[in-house]
């Protein structure tokens, strides 16, 4: 059965979750917590349900035995397809070839693939925040740009958005009067998510000066 638009989809995809990761040692920080608070996130930001769904799925293919079609199978084609979006290729050895190249997978598939990416950074970074764990440089430097220079122009220049997700655009000579240390992540990763991943960084590189080494995920 595929599950579609529906007030209980949320709840559905949670329990999906727990069963996907039933069994499966998960890292700090991450598994059904996490994969949850990223559906929050972008919940909050007014995203629709198939890129909900997809944000608390987001980890099971890389984390667990389910594979995108089991997810396409019970969820439907657009979840699944995001899902795909937003998972590694294992296939690839290399640390920064593989994260490269996910990069670059998430920002052809588009802007609800990277909503999904920046829910992710944010949760993550929110759960280093509450519990005081450090967090590496390379997982504070700014997710959203390097994708940017990777984001179709039209979209980029136009401020154009997400059929149903929140992002005002912005114009170009504002983002370019703000300072790089106060200005959000512009262009189609930008708006609500991005403004708030920013935040979340900014506080994060803060508390690294105050706080001991202690996190290396």
């Amino acid at each position: 059965m595929v599950i579609q638009r529906t007030n209980g989809a949320a709840d559905e995809a949670s329990a999906a979750l727990r069963e996907a990761y039933a069994g499966v040692r998960a890292k700090a920080g991450k598994g059904v917590a996490h994969a949850e608070e990223v559906g929050r996130v972008l919940s909050a930001a007014g995203c629709p349900d198939p890129v909900r769904l997809a944000g608390i799925l987001h980890d099971v293919v890389e984390d667990t035995a389910w594979t995108v079609d089991d997810v396409s199978a019970r969820f439907g084609p657009a979840v699944g397809g995001l899902v795909a979006a937003v998972s590694e290729d294992d296939g690839i050895a290399n640390y920064r070839r593989r994260k490269r190249a996910l990069r670059e997978q998430i920002a052809l598939a588009g802007p609800d693939a990277i909503d999904i990416a920046l829910a992710d950074k944010i949760a993550s970074l929110r759960y280093a925040l509450e519990r005081g764990k450090r967090v590496p440089k390379r997982k504070i430097a700014t997710t959203s740009r390097r994708w940017r220079w990777r984001t179709p122009p039209a979209t980029r220049t136009s401020g154009a958005t997400s059929p149903t997700c929140s992002r005002p655009s912005t114009p170009a000579t504002t983002r370019r009067s703000r300072s790089r240390r106060s200005a959000p992540p512009a262009g189609a990763a930008g708006g609500r998510i991005g403004a708030q991943t920013h935040r979340f960084k900014t506080k994060v590189s803060q508390s690294r000066r105050r706080r001991p080494v202690g996190y290396a995920p």
